[in-house]
């Protein structure tokens, strides 16, 4: 079977040509992008390569043949990527009409392999590299086999959905240069959904917004409970050395519910009893940073360290329609108070200044609100010390962990420095094109001061107190040794 054969389809909905699509994109990235409106003031030299990528990148899309979906996605998705800020992004969702879906899952590919030998030969052949293997998937349980041209498919071997059936051909892999490539079947219609993908930790397959555990070979050096059919949730474990692990791979609710505070409740004596607690946030995806509040009466003190500056807090929004449109819709859900107030003074100011930049916080009482110091009621003494440990895949909400967590006396940051998504926040998601070239574009509604790019931390990510070197199987040990536990 070939890779490209079995991913273009020409659209079953009426789709734009790609350069269309690719000028409604750049409209909206122009007319929301909150950082793309700061370089403009703050670093032009960013603002003139954006303008000379747009340039290449619309050349490339106007060169791109009507029914050429797949390539056309790559172009878009890889001008979105090329600003190289992980908030702004670009998902495929085609549209599909009920009876073309049918037509297609009818004529999806599968294998006619046993089950039996696909799951022996994934498991054997994991000499081709690190995707090869058994993984668990929403509603079905996968083997990833190569193929001879040194691509890899994704075949169902057992499923719980209605949608699959083994053998049913559920995704492809390839590379392609720098990039790695993931089509996704949509399990409802077999749509075609190209993605990048990354292996995190060994462990999960990541392809936003799908994300696969590992089943076969298993995982080695997994702290917890590993749970392949939900890759991102925490997981705990008192180690034989008196250590509190606490693993926590996602923020996002869909990932984690109430899981931390369940920790929290049922493993509250033995944290307190430990001698070094760890959150462990290798791998962590972002999601909302609140959700780690459950935990904050083992970590935070009352004071702060010394060393640690905290910058008030002065994020920045660009006025346009969907601005408005958005922070409208959460006032009138608001109920009456000062919170409220913060926001219905916001988006007066962006209605009367359109396509420009607003500071979030403008009265003296609104500014106090979100720059109060209070300290989380009910903390512990003990743990004495807690380790945070980060990896180069660490973004977004779990970065912001990191870096309140910082502020403690009693936290120590451990790994390397983080992915770097933190500098632009709060995402936007909007529908753009149509048919088969129908997609989400997500963007950052507001950046965290009107300084930036400069003093950010999007290009070098989150720096941590102590770089471990070496393999990660090896950071655990590290650490250990850096309390004297070792």
């Amino acid at each position: 079977m070939m890779f490209s054969t079995l991913m273009i389809s020409a659209a079953l909905v009426a789709s734009p040509a790609c350069v269309d699509v690719f000028d409604e994109v750049e409209d909206t990235i122009q007319q929301n992008y909150v950082a793309l409106a700061l370089y403009q003031v703050n670093a032009p030299a960013l603002a003139e390569a954006a303008a000379a990528r747009h340039a290449s990148y619309r050349q490339q899309a106007a060169r791109i043949a009507a029914d050429d979906v797949l390539e056309c996605t790559r172009v878009l998705q890889g001008y979105v990527r090329s600003y190289g800020d992980p908030h702004l992004f670009l998902n495929s969702s085609p549209v599909m009409r009920d009876a073309d879906a049918a037509q297609r899952r009818a004529s999806s590919p599968t294998v006619a392999i046993g089950t039996t030998r696909l799951r022996r030969q994934a498991v054997s052949a994991t000499g081709r590299g690190p995707l090869v293997g058994v993984w668990a998937a929403e509603g079905f349980e996968a083997a990833i086999i190569p193929e001879a041209d040194g691509e890899f498919t994704a075949v169902v071997l057992e499923s719980e959905s209605e949608f699959w059936n083994a053998g049913d051909v559920a995704a492809r892999f390839r590379q392609r240069g720098e990039e790695f490539e993931a089509i996704l079947y949509r399990a409802e219609d077999r749509a075609p959904i190209r993605t990048d993908y990354e292996i995190v930790s060994d462990r999960i397959l990541s392809m936003p917004p799908a994300n696969w555990g590992r089943i076969a070979p298993q995982p080695q050096g997994v702290m917890g409970e590993w749970d392949p059919h939900n890759p991102r949730a925490p997981r705990f474990e008192m180690t034989s050395d008196n250590v509190a692990w606490l693993s926590i791979p996602s923020l996002s609710p869909d990932s984690i519910g109430d899981s931390l505070q369940v920790i929290a409740e049922e493993h509250r004596d033995d944290i307190i009893g430990a001698d070094l607690l760890v959150v462990d946030l290798r791998g962590n995806n972002g999601g909302s940073s609140s959700a780690i509040a459950p935990l904050d009466p083992f970590i935070m003190t009352h004071e702060n360290r010394d060393d640690y500056a905290v910058d008030p807090y002065s994020p920045v929004l660009l006025s346009s329609p969907d601005t408005v449109a958005y922070y409208s819709r959460i006032v009138d859900q608001m109920p009456p108070g000062l919170e409220r107030d913060v926001f219905a003074d916001l988006v007066r100011r962006l209605e009367e200044n359109p396509a420009s930049l607003q500071p979030m916080l403008t009265h003296p009482d609104h500014i106090a609100l979100y720059n109060d110091p209070r300290v989380p009621e009910g903390l512990f003494e003990q743990p004495e010390n807690v380790a945070i440990l980060v990896d180069g895949d660490v973004m977004s909400a779990g970065e912001a962990v990191l870096l309140r967590a910082g502020q403690s006396r009693r936290v120590t940051s451990f790994g390397v420095s983080t992915r770097g998504a933190i500098d632009y926040q709060s995402v936007l998601m909007v529908a753009v094109g149509d048919g088969d070239l129908r997609f989400a574009l997500g963007y950052p509604l507001m950046a965290d001061n009107p300084l930036l790019p400069a003093g950010g931390y999007n290009q070098g990510g989150v720096p941590v107190d102590v770089p471990l070197q070496g393999a990660q199987a090896s950071w655990p040990e590290q650490i250990l040794t850096y309390y004297g536990l070792r």
